[in-house]
C-alpha cells in the first residue's frame, strides 16, 4: 500500500470572475489605506524603542543650540565695546 500527499497553495482547478475596474481600484484604495496604517504602527514602534536615543539626540541638540547662541552673543558684545568706548572719548 503507498500513500501520496501533495499539498498546493490554490487550486487551479476553479476559475473566479474577472476584476472590473471599480473592484480593483477598490482594491488598490483598500490596500494603500491598509499600508498607510501599518507605517504608522510600525512608525509609533520604532519610537517607543528608541526613545532613548531620540532623547540623547533632542537634549544635544538644545545643548549645541545655547552654545552657539551664547558664543554669538559674546561675539556680539566684544564687537560692540569698543566701538563704544571710542564715542564717549
Amino acid at each position: 500500500m503507498t500513500i501520496s500527499l501533495s499539498e498546493v497553495y490554490k487550486l487551479s482547478g476553479t476559475e473566479t470572475a474577472p476584476e472590473t475596474f471599480g473592484d480593483r481600484m477598490g482594491n488598490a484604495f483598500s490596500n494603500g489605506f491598509r499600508s498607510a496604517i501599518d507605517f504608522f504602527e510600525d512608525l509609533m514602534v520604532g519610537m517607543a524603542s528608541a526613545w532613548v536615543s531620540l532623547v540623547v539626540v533632542v537634549v544635544a541638540a538644545v545643548v549645541l543650540v545655547k552654545v552657539i547662541k551664547g558664543k554669538l552673543k559674546a561675539r556680539k558684545k566684544k564687537n560692540t565695546l569698543p566701538a563704544q568706548e571710542e564715542n564717549k572719548e
